[in-house]
């Protein structure tokens, strides 16, 4: 059968991000102090896909991540996030313990595809590039 969906089936998910934001930065705006610091890294917004740096036994690890939401300034970690894949951007063979963490600002940035990335060096998740042909005399 056909399953009848009306505009506001259709429009949920969008009204849930916007609710979303609208909660977020009423918390961030509460307690009526500025932050030393901005609350979110340049480019990056509730809802939006990030990069986010966690530390496992000291080494940093890169996921592709969603923010979802953003606590009081106050706080030691206000930015939630949900990894959704590796660095590279494929989908994760083993799932981390946890696929939510509460980052400080300076361990999430703005996501860039892996191909229109600058730094070097192969990328979790990612397939690595062939070796280059040998340079003639």
């Amino acid at each position: 059968g056909f399953v009848h969906l009306t505009r506001g089936d259709l429009e949920a998910p969008y009204a849930e991000a916007q609710e979303r934001r609208r909660l977020s930065a009423r918390l961030a705006n509460t307690g009526g102090m500025e932050a030393e610091e901005p609350l979110l890294p340049e480019g990056v917004e509730v809802g939006g896909v990030c990069l986010a740096t966690l530390w496992s036994d000291g080494v940093p690890q890169r996921f592709k991540a969603v923010l979802d939401c953003v606590r009081s300034s106050t706080d030691d970690a206000p930015l939630f996030v949900e990894l959704v894949a590796t660095e590279g951007g494929a989908p994760f063979e083993t799932a981390p313990p946890s696929t939510h963490a509460f980052l400080h600002p300076d361990e999430v940035s703005v996501w860039v595809p892996p191909e229109q990335r600058q730094d070097a060096g192969p990328l979790l998740g990612s397939v690595p590039a062939p070796p280059a042909a040998p340079l003639l005399p």
